[in-house]
């Protein structure tokens, strides 16, 4: 488990949308269907539901969702069903079920693991998809102020965000929050995880009571967008999305100065599209100093992967650093490099956070927390060095997800990735309201 979490941004990219599942021994049809449980994190209640089907007499196939976090279903990549016992294996969220089926009462008992963690979760087969539908929001106080939904439409495809704007007599600021990688949303949560940590939603939150509007949006394929084919979707999609959420804040005017606030990926997608149209500010939250090659290239080594393997993972960056798509991929490559997201990884190689940051003539501040086990302080340096116009803050005991967490312990910090209740830094929210009202 120590080393696990090493490569749990990569695992953040983007996220399958096939899977392929598995079992050796079907014994009871009545297995197949879909079971609803309720898994208690930290701080909250969430409903799990797994879709079962018999692929056929010996095969069975499953997918996973959250309903109190997306609507997206994530693919069980292993059914094993076995004189009783369950497993069903969900690679991309890092986790896996166990459990015993009872057939009498239609239940499955068992716990749900990941990243280490363990939480107790008993199924219970469900007739209809209705009563399992439907999303459910927090009721920490903090987060009252829901805001208004927005939308816009990039060509022919509609993207949904949330608009949080202050009562005000004259024109305000507004930053443009840009969510990080993988199946995150606009409140920053990922449906890899348990549990929610709202820390978008509490950055929102913050610039409200300092009247500061902002803007959150979820990406292509996530939260309340309309499903992606992931083989369709590439870097510069993101980019151009985050250019059109601009020209629609242009359009209002309530609003002064635009500000740009990319945490993690977020942040070279935030850099590139300040670089496409004129915005007044911009904020890197947690964001990458190296191109997103050199960052897989080091996860994959601290991971003390085989030589084989990791010389065939540089074989593989080397091709698509070209614009080369690979057809032979070791199995155990495949989650990171499998073909339908090699496009993606195309696109997303040809930028160098160093270079495009250097060509913003705008005011820039560049923020970095000391417990991040995603990204390193050396990399909020070297995109504060490669621009004169940025300032560079160091916040102590500031994670990944910009919560306050006191360790770099990987299975003690992570556990914040599920606590919405535990709030953000005070020093990270204040730097971002001196910043903007500078």
């Amino acid at each position: 488990m120590k080393n696990f979490f090493k490569i749990f941004i990569l695992s953040l990219i983007v996220f399958s949308l096939q899977t392929f599942a598995q079992n050796n021994n079907v014994q009871n049809k009545n297995i197949a269907g879909t079971w609803l449980g309720k898994l208690k994190v930290p701080g909250q209640e969430l409903r799990v539901v797994f879709n079962i089907k018999k692929a056929d007499k010996r095969y069975l196939t499953a997918t996973m969702e959250s309903p109190d976090q997306t609507t997206q279903k994530i693919p069980v990549d292993t059914v094993i069903f076995n004189d009783g016992n369950i497993k069903l294996d969900v690679k991309i969220a890092h986790g896996y079920f166990e459990g015993k089926f009872d057939p009498d009462n239609l239940i499955i008992a068992g716990s749900w693991h990941q990243l280490g963690n363990s939480f107790p979760l008993e199924l219970k087969k469900v007739d209809k998809v209705e009563e399992v539908k439907g999303r459910q929001e927090s009721e920490f106080p903090i987060h009252k102020k829901q805001g208004n939904d927005v939308s816009i439409v990039v060509n022919g495809y509609k993207l949904n965000g949330t608009l949080l704007v202050p009562t005000s007599n004259k024109p305000i600021d507004v930053v443009l929050i840009i969510a990080g990688s993988g199946p995150t949303d606009r409140n920053g949560n990922s449906t890899m995880l348990p549990g929610k940590n709202n820390s978008l939603k509490m950055l929102a939150d913050t610039l409200y009571k300092n009247g500061i509007a902002s803007l959150r949006y979820d990406k292509r394929g996530i939260g309340e967008n309309k499903k992606v084919n992931e083989s369709n979707v590439n870097f510069n999609l993101y980019v151009n999305d985050a250019v059109e959420w601009i020209k629609f804040l242009r359009r209002d005017n309530r609003f002064s100065k635009i500000i740009i606030a990319g945490h993690s990926e977020g942040s070279l997608v935030g850099m590139i599209a300040a670089e496409r149209i004129k915005v007044d500010r911009f904020i890197s939250l947690c964001g990458a100093g190296r191109p997103a090659y050199s960052l897989i290239e080091e996860q994959l080594k601290n991971n003390k992967l085989s030589n084989e393997l990791l010389n065939s993972s540089y074989a593989i960056i080397d091709s698509l650093k070209l614009g080369n798509t690979v057809k032979n991929i070791d199995p155990s490559l495949t989650m990171l490099f499998r073909p339908s997201v090699q496009p993606y990884l195309i696109s997303w190689f040809k930028y160098d956070p160093v270079k495009e940051i250097s060509k913003l003539t705008i005011p820039i501040l560049v923020i970095e927390g000391t417990t991040d086990i995603q990204v390193n302080v050396k990399d909020a340096k070297l995109l504060s060095s490669a621009n004169k116009n940025a300032r560079l803050d160091i916040v102590k005991n500031m994670n990944h997800i910009l919560k306050d967490v006191n360790t770099t312990d990987r299975t003690k910090n992570i556990q914040s990735y599920s606590k919405p209740d535990l709030p953000l830094s005070k020093l990270l929210c204040k730097d971002i309201v001196d910043f903007i009202k500078q």
